[in-house]
């Protein structure tokens, strides 16, 4: 059973922080840490999930894209963790 059912969202979360960190130039060890501790992926490897998000993102529609951004990140982790096992 699924200990923690909203890690994906939290995940995004922090990968949607780590991203502007990295755009701002702020990147620092903590950052670095908590991807690596949390969701056992490095800063960049989160930044290329955030970017990879972007990519072909609709500009308008019924749902708003930070939803589907937020989703497909959150799918993305989840497949990691699930290729993994």
């Amino acid at each position: 059973m699924n200990r923690w059912p909203f890690r994906y969202a939290g995940y995004a979360g922090e990968f949607f922080a780590v991203k502007l960190r990295h755009r701002a130039g702020t990147m620092v060890e903590h950052t670095t840490l908590a991807g690596q501790t949390l969701a056992g992926l490095s800063a960049e490897e989160a930044v290329r999930m955030v970017i990879a998000a972007f990519l072909g993102l609709p500009s308008d529609g019924k749902e708003p894209a930070y939803e589907i951004l937020r989703r497909q990140v959150q799918v993305q982790l989840a497949l990691r963790e699930e290729l993994a096992v």
